[in-house]
């Protein structure tokens, strides 16, 4: 068995304790601060820009919190992660299943919380390994940690893609509704929350049954959860 020589020890764990400091401060500067960018963002020019001789744009404006109709919020918490409010970042159960039905069917469902979405989406690229999953984790435990449950989601809702380089809940209602997202009914906050796991794919003026069946169980969802009181109890 090789020992490590300890010059090489003491170099890796400086490198790991600045590592912790810088990504610490980071996520506490993110508390307050809207991010300039995102990871998932500046893969996504990196990708056009080596097929592309134009300038290379995102559609995206930050909003607060409430500038955005609460219908969008319920969609959201309803349809990706209806324990949003109750866990510390990880959803225990829904891990379990998933990895239940990956012995069962060998397909591996996802299980992302909104806090390790918005861990994923701000600090890493879109890669998946188990490496990956693992920064996905630290992260998921600092956002918890530091930022509360309204900031979540409030960033979760400014840096989700919902349409093609289309990122943030403000450009997604203006790209598929053509009105400010303070306005979105339940119908069309379901819709968006619908289109999450691939956005790139649909139109609003061209729903699919299966996006239609979507809506209708997001919406009865929303109602499930606790409606408007569940947001009013805990944010």
């Amino acid at each position: 068995m090789k020992i490590i020589p300890k010059n090489i020890f003491l170099f890796f764990s400086k490198i790991a304790v600045v590592y912790f400091i810088c990504s610490v401060i980071l996520v506490l500067i993110f508390k307050w601060f809207d991010p300039p960018i995102t990871s998932f963002i500046q893969s996504e020019l990196n990708e056009k820009k080596l097929v592309s001789i134009m300038p290379v744009r995102v559609k995206q404006n930050w909003i607060n919190l409430n500038e955005i109709s609460s219908k969008v919020l319920l969609a959201v918490v309803a349809s990706e992660d209806q324990k949003f409010f109750d866990h510390w970042g990880f959803d225990v159960d829904e891990i379990v299943k998933a990895v239940e039905e990956f012995e069962d069917k060998n397909k591996l469902r996802g299980a992302s919380t909104l806090t390790q979405q918005v861990s994923k989406n701000l600090f890493l690229f879109p890669s998946k390994n188990f490496i990956r999953k693992g920064f996905e984790a630290y992260y998921t435990f600092l956002i918890e940690l530091f930022w509360s449950k309204k900031r979540i989601i409030e960033v979760y809702l400014n840096i989700a893609e919902l349409g093609p380089s289309t990122f943030g809940v403000s450009a997604g209602s203006r790209y598929h509704f053509h009105k400010p997202a303070s306005d979105l009914n339940s119908d069309e906050a379901a819709y968006l929350a619908a289109i999450l796991p691939n956005p790139g794919r649909y139109k609003s003026n061209e729903r699919t049954n299966y996006i239609n069946r979507r809506i209708e169980k997001i919406k009865r969802q929303m109602y499930l959860i606790g409606g408007e009181q569940l947001l009013k109890e805990n944010l």
